[in-house]
């Protein structure tokens, strides 16, 4: 019976320690993902004249810039393509956000 219950508290913290793992990961690939937008970005930017205010990364992906699979947060589970926003001023990417969980997951350029 001691052994049962061993074993339990163990696995009630290895659970515990699993669930917040897997949400780092996914914070942690929402970052890359934001620095892949913010690069793609830069090379709109580069291309295109763009008038200041937010974009969403839709545009970029229209435009062939991103690849679909970084425009979604990991934490989403839409497949809508459109997890970020790209605030520009003077014709340059200034700041990215996620629009999912927006704090939980901030990119600082």
């Amino acid at each position: 019976m001691i052994v049962i219950v061993i074993i339990g508290i163990l696995a009630v913290i290895g659970g515990a320690n699993f669930i917040r793992m897997q949400r780092n990961a996914r914070m942690a690939a929402c970052i890359s993902h934001q620095r892949g937008v913010m690069e793609a970005a830069v090379a709109y930017a580069i291309d295109i004249n763009v008038p200041d205010g937010n974009m969403n990364v839709s545009v970029l992906l229209a435009a062939g810039y991103v690849p679909n699979n970084i425009c979604e947060c990991p934490s989403s589970k839409v497949d809508d393509f459109d997890d970020y926003t790209i605030l520009w001023a003077d014709n340059f990417p200034e700041d990215i956000t996620c629009t999912f969980l927006g704090a939980d997951h901030e990119f600082e350029p």
